[in-house]
């Protein structure tokens, strides 16, 4: 699997507020001076040890777990789930609505949202790809859309037919490795 450019990462800690993230995640913050105060999820907090600060759009715990982090990191550690996972989610969040920063102002999305689009369809392509190939090459895939009355290689080939024998997954990295995420 491809590795997720950081040019993207840094638009995605950019792009959302964190601080209207973790208040969407339930957690009540308050003003003090520039930054907001929160309990920490991530241990039992009685008193708010939670800081997000809107100028950096970052997060930091003061008290028991004294972690702090990005708008990524933030997901991660939430949702307990990888980093790839985290910012797919994030993907999402920034392509189904207009994120809002920290001051309320719109920020443009559709340029991420296009380049992940596109990304996408490169993926799907070369899927589509795989699949016809190995359908070509695969001595039962044929006659059995011969059977089928699918004889014609051009609509075949136009149409890209592929046979899907779970042999995609063995070409993938890794989960957990550096390219799997």
């Amino acid at each position: 699997m491809a590795r997720i450019p950081q040019s993207e990462i840094d638009h995605l800690n950019q792009t959302i507020s964190l601080t209207n993230l973790v208040q969407s995640d339930g957690i009540e913050l308050k003003k003090h001076g520039k930054d907001y105060l929160g309990l920490c999820p991530f241990h039992n907090d009685i008193s708010p040890s939670l800081i997000i600060s809107p100028d950096k759009n970052l997060w930091n715990c003061l008290g028991a777990c004294s972690e702090g982090g990005t708008v990524v990191q933030w997901t991660m550690k939430l949702k307990d789930i990888s980093f790839r996972h985290a910012v797919e989610l994030l993907r999402g969040e920034v392509a189904t609505k207009q994120v809002k920063s920290s001051d309320d102002t719109p920020k443009k999305t559709m340029n991420t949202q296009w380049a992940s689009e596109q990304d996408n369809q490169i993926l799907l392509k070369r899927v589509i790809n795989y699949y016809h190939q190995v359908l070509k090459n695969n001595s039962e895939a044929l006659p059995y859309l011969k059977d089928r009355g699918l004889v014609n290689n051009e609509m075949i080939d136009h149409f890209k037919l592929g046979f899907a024998d779970r042999t995609l997954g063995y070409l993938l990295p890794q989960r957990g490795s550096i390219e799997g995420g």
